[in-house]
């Protein structure tokens, strides 16, 4: 009978083989953050996002086209041209008037101041009925008396005076506006002053003189003729525009203007014995509203831009999206590796365990001499063989935890993965659903797919250039109201661009409103640029609905090929579980047939090394169930639900466990 010791190392020898992987340290790192890790770590993915962001940047700029604009304008003109005409002649004849005058005015103030009598009488109005000229001096009631030949007769009393319808009354003033023959009138008058006053005949010669006075200075200060006028303008304004996604836009606007008239290097200014031309304030404020009413009501054509940006955006973030779930399921798949070489090694580990307690008890029976020795040899050698074995698994792991740990940007040595009790099972036994609808599964990948979406994102973008393109080859057709009020203020006191003269025009009462309506038709001849744009955004759309329907096609391939694929692999699957079982139950019997002596070591160590090798085959069909999981979800469109906006590592693996459909 084999001893004690022997049997107990074969009982714990099965129940090794039998059972779970071993146990080993504290879990480190779930699927999950190993997702989340690989998402954040990845370099494709930073591209993938600075490319998003460029998109984003685009949508920005084509929101410009929308953006309420603000335009401020600021134009001086000066402008000289040269007197001509009615003003011209005005200027020589106001010079003419100044001229003539004074000479006469001071000969006739000599002669009367030479005449001065020494008695003058009082008149009767009748002796001057038949008098020729009445003469009235200054603002004085003086009228003097003169005959048909400009002898004065004397002075008459304008209390007599019998009514102006008698006489030809002639100021001195009117005098000065008809210059013809004021030299006789003068002469005629200084002739009859010799019955006058003296004072009054003085006053009249003060008058003369200081007129003729007056009348120099003016000239002089008038200065010589002018050759050039000069003209100021000032106009500034303020315009604020809004367009709208239609094509309307709406304007508001605020304008001042002034403008100020001069000389060439003479100021128009009564010190200079000229007069005012007074500078000019106007200020009006309006609305107006352009309506486009071609090129489809001007939607399409003004918004195009904007709309196939955001489509490119929405296309773009899809793309985000489905490079994030390609690298989680690459991360999956990696991890996979890690759970997938820990278990083989385990298995292998396990073995070799199982081979040290069988090469003790097998020396336990040679020293009990139940058992030749030529058994341990045998023994030994497949230790050896399985100790390889181990040192391969623990090179694999080793690979397998460096492929991950690039994928999720670690370091090796930080990757004590899982626990060694972490079984495949636990994803498994609730993961592999019934057959599933293929057409269902296929419909479901299209509409989830995150590629998919970016290929009809991009055919939309694509469609509306060309949409927009083709508009651009018909007539534009623009309407144009508008209404203003404006104010209006003139001032000597400013000047042009001083802001009290607009600060006045402010104040004055406002006209309006003005209203104004203008058509603009405008016909493209030839148009070459807008078709050739034309061309490019058709031939663009055709490419882009061209991936969009290979891409649908592949993706129902895939579908297709990883449900064929899944189901091949769950057959498999099952029939690797059945045949651990098996193989459990016969290590069962041998260890029972062993211990009534019917089996010997080497009967022991085959059914050992079945054992393992089924464990092995049973890792491997696990592993590929669920890869071909990972991978079905994933060309579903179901492996990871992302943020819509935001940071990525809020990223989640879906539960695979979760149904599918």
């Amino acid at each position: 009978m084999r001893s004690a010791a022997a049997a107990a190392s074969l009982l714990g020898l099965f129940a090794l083989a039998a059972g779970a992987p071993l146990r080993g340290e504290t879990q480190l790192l779930t699927a999950d953050e190993a997702v989340r890790r690989a998402l954040v770590a990845n370099p494709e993915l930073a591209q993938a996002e600075q490319n998003l962001a460029l998109r984003s940047a685009v949508v920005t700029e084509a929101q410009s086209l929308f953006d309420p604009s603000l335009f401020a304008d600021l134009r001086v003109d000066y402008a000289e041209e040269e007197l001509v005409g009615s003003r011209l002649k005005s200027e020589i004849d106001r010079r003419l008037q100044l001229e003539i005058p004074p000479p006469a005015l001071d000969e006739a103030a000599r002669r009367l101041r030479a005449a001065i009598p020494t008695d003058v009488s009082l008149l009767n109005p009748t002796t001057c009925r038949s008098a020729a000229t009445l003469i009235v001096v200054g603002d004085a009631p003086t009228v003097l008396c003169l005959d048909e030949n400009g002898n004065l007769l004397g002075v008459l009393d304008p209390a007599l005076a019998v009514g102006p319808t008698l006489f030809s009354a002639v100021s001195l003033a009117e005098a000065f506006v008809g210059l013809e023959g004021l030299n006789g009138r003068i002469q005629l008058f200084a002739d009859s002053l010799r019955a006058t006053a003296a004072d009054q005949i003085r006053l009249v010669a003060d008058i003369l003189t200081g007129t003729a006075t007056a009348l120099r200075i003016q000239r002089d200060n008038i200065g010589d003729l002018p050759r050039d006028r000069e003209t100021i303008l000032l106009d500034t304004g303020v315009d604020y525009r809004i367009p709208f996604r239609n094509g309307i836009a709406l304007i508001s606007s605020l304008s001042l203007a002034s403008s100020e008239d001069n000389f060439t290097d003479k100021p128009l200014d009564p010190e200079f014995g000229d007069s005012f031309v007074a500078n000019q304030f106007r200020v009006t404020g309006g609305m107006s509203l352009e309506i486009p009413l071609a090129r489809g009501g001007g939607r399409a054509s003004y918004s195009a831009p904007l709309v196939a940006a955001e489509k490119a955006e929405e296309a773009a973030r899809s793309l985000y999206r489905h490079a994030a779930a390609e690298r989680a399921a690459i991360a999956l798949e990696a991890y996979w590796d890690v759970v997938a070489a820990k278990h083989r090694l385990a298995l292998f580990e396990t073995s070799l365990s199982q081979q040290d307690q069988l090469l003790d008890a097998t020396q336990q029976l040679i020293d009990g001499e139940q058992v030749a020795r030529l058994e341990i040899e045998r023994n030994r050698a497949q230790r050896a063989a399985t100790a390889s074995s181990v040192a391969a698994a623990r090179r694999a792991l080793s690979e397998a935890r460096a492929a991950l740990a690039r994928e999720i940007g670690a370091e090796a040595a930080e990757l004590d993965v899982l626990d060694a009790d972490t079984d495949f099972a636990l994803f498994l036994d609730q993961s592999i659903e019934a057959a599933l609808d293929a057409e269902a599964v296929v419909q479901l990948a299209l509409a989830e797919r995150d590629d998919v979406q970016a290929a009809a994102r991009r055919v939309e973008a694509e469609s509306t250039l060309a949409a927009a393109a083709e508009l651009d080859l018909r007539p534009q057709i623009d309407l144009r109201l508008n209404a203003s009020y404006n104010a209006y203020h003139e001032t000597f006191d400013t000047r042009f661009y001083e802001p009290e003269g607009f600060g006045d025009a402010f104040s004055e009462p406002w006209a309006g409103p003005s209203y104004g309506i203008a058509l603009r038709f405008r016909v493209p001849l030839g148009n070459n640029a807008a078709r050739g744009r034309l061309l490019q955004a058709q031939a663009a759309t055709t490419s882009s609905e061209i991936d969009a329907t290979e891409l649908k096609r592949s993706v129902r391939l895939e579908v297709l090929e990883d449900l064929s694929a899944l189901a091949d692999a769950r057959a498999e699957l099952a029939a690797r579980r059945e045949a651990r079982q098996r193989i459990e139950e016969t290590a069962a019997a041998t260890w029972t047939r062993y211990q009534a002596g019917d089996m010997t070591v080497l009967d022991t160590l085959i059914t050992e090394q079945e054992l393992t090798r089924a464990g092995l085959e049973l890792v491997g069909s696990e592993r590929t169930v669920l890869s071909l999981l990972t991978r079905l979800r994933f060309v579903s469109g179901r492996l990871v639900d992302l943020p819509a906006e935001g940071d990525i590592r809020g990223a989640r693996l879906l539960p695979l466990d979760s149904p599918l459909l």
